[in-house]
This record gives structure tokens, C-alpha cells and sequence, in this order.
């Protein structure tokens, strides 16, 4: 899911572990986030994954959350401005 109001990207934990990442991929943080669900959390670390839309790969730094959401992976506005992407909500 593209995000225009995340201010990160985040990744669940579940996902990574299905996309053959380790608990030795994720690097600790000290940070913690507002999750969707308006609740403080603290995210068990960062990852940088590699994410490719047509011709243009780039690699990204994603926050991993161990918990429940609708989607794998959230494109925030970090993703969007690498990308040099306008969102456009009438498409």
C-alpha cells in the first residue's frame, strides 16, 4: 500500500520472514512510531529492502513491526520522494 501520510515505510515482521529475511537482516532502533492503529509502538528494528516499480530499483530503509496489519509492506513518503512520485488520489 502507498501511504502519502506514513512518514516511514514499514514492513510487517511476517512478511520479511516469508521474503527469506533473518532476525540478522534487521538492525536495532531506539525509535518508536505511532502505529495505524493510533497506539505508541516500538518497532522491532530496520531493514533495508530493495523495492523496484518498472525500470528503477531502489533500496530503502523499512521500520519492521511484529504485529497484525492488512498489508505486507506500507510506501510512505520517504518511498514517494525517492521515487520523485506526485500521488494523485483521482487515480
Amino acid at each position: 500500500m502507498m501511504d502519502d501520510g506514513s512518514g516511514m515505510n514499514v514492513v510487517s515482521y511476517d512478511a520479511l520472514l516469508k521474503m527469506h529475511y533473518t532476525d540478522a537482516d534487521i538492525q536495532v532502533t531506539r525509535s518508536t512510531c505511532m502505529a495505524y492503529d493510533s497506539h505508541e509502538t516500538v518497532p522491532t528494528g530496520t531493514v533495508k529492502l530493495p523495492i523496484t516499480v518498472g525500470p528503477v530499483t531502489v533500496i530503502l530503509p523499512f521500520f519492521v513491526l511484529d504485529k497484525d496489519f492488512t498489508y505486507n509492506m506500507i510506501l510512505g513518503r520517504p518511498w514517494i520522494h525517492r521515487m520523485h512520485a506526485v500521488p494523485y488520489t483521482l487515480y
